[in-house]
């Protein structure tokens, strides 16, 4: 709970190691306590699996691909060898097609965006005081080009 709920590491890719974790815990429990709690064990890893479709887990999904690109988890630890060489190989088709797709795109032209109309002040603006800055980042885009 306190990790999940921390600002600096709660994250999509935190979700199936914590679980998976979870459920590893509560098998190694399982053994070493009164028949009653590993009934309560046991019950809590079925639906866990239940829940979260551990047991036919998609290698495509925003969860494992976040645990993927998240140096923390990496190595997926929790998917076997032939899972992980799944979502590997997911997300190397994922980067061609990203790729394919921003090289076939036509360049940008020079003309410059319609100008933003003025909205009606938000309660934030009016707390903090109102700064306009879409004319300044123009400006210094503008200078940046010249």
């Amino acid at each position: 709970t306190t990790f999940m709920s921390s600002e600096e590491n709660s994250s999509l890719s935190c979700i199936l190691p914590i679980i998976y974790g979870l459920v590893e815990n509560l098998k190694s429990c399982c053994s070493e306590v009164s028949s009653s709690v590993s009934e309560f064990s046991k019950i809590v890893i079925a639906e866990l699996k239940r829940r979260w479709e551990l047991e036919s887990l998609n290698t495509a999904s925003c969860m494992v691909m976040a645990c993927m690109l998240d140096p923390r988890f990496k190595q997926l630890k929790f998917l076997t060898e032939q899972q992980t060489q799944l979502v590997k190989e997911e997300l190397y088709e994922k980067m061609d097609s990203f790729f394919q797709r921003s090289d076939s795109l036509q360049p940008v032209s020079e003309h410059q965006p319609p100008k933003k109309k003025k909205t009606e002040a938000s309660a934030l603006d009016v707390l903090l005081g109102e700064e306009d800055v879409s004319t300044s980042s123009v400006s210094k885009t503008e200078e940046l080009l010249h």
